[in-house]
């Protein structure tokens, strides 16, 4: 988005309505000017990874599965077994290197963020 703005300069503006939140934030932080209402909910710097496991539940209900991969990590994630350390590790990695990208990229904004209050009426 940086770059597209930076070549066609031109001003970048964005609206946000109930929520604006991770990557819907992480595009508004190069906005030129943000538009917002007082009840939209703004901001959730971090990443989160949620992943089941319904290896228990499968046993359960007698549900087996056929894992067919070319690699190793090719199936991390499987929900119909238990992670390994070694998945667990590398997904860690990933998560901490997409916040440090996502922080580099939102605190610099928000300092800089200029807040101004007006009132807007759409009538349709």
């Amino acid at each position: 988005m940086n770059r597209v703005k930076k070549e066609r300069k031109i001003p970048v503006v964005v609206t946000m309505a109930d929520v604006c939140c991770s990557g819907g934030y992480m595009i508004a932080c190069v906005a030129d000017t943000l538009f917002a209402t007082r009840g939209t909910m703004t901001g959730s710097i971090g990443c989160i990874m949620q992943i089941p496991n319904f290896e228990g539940l499968s046993k359960k209900l007698g549900v087996t599965y056929v894992t067919i991969k070319a690699g190793k990590m090719k199936d991390i994630g499987n929900p119909s077994r238990e992670m390994t350390e070694e998945e667990k590790e590398y997904l860690n990695g990933f998560a901490r290197e997409t916040h440090d990208i996502f922080r580099n990229l939102v605190l610099p904004t928000a300092r800089t963020l200029k807040i101004r209050t007006k009132c807007l009426m759409v009538v349709r």
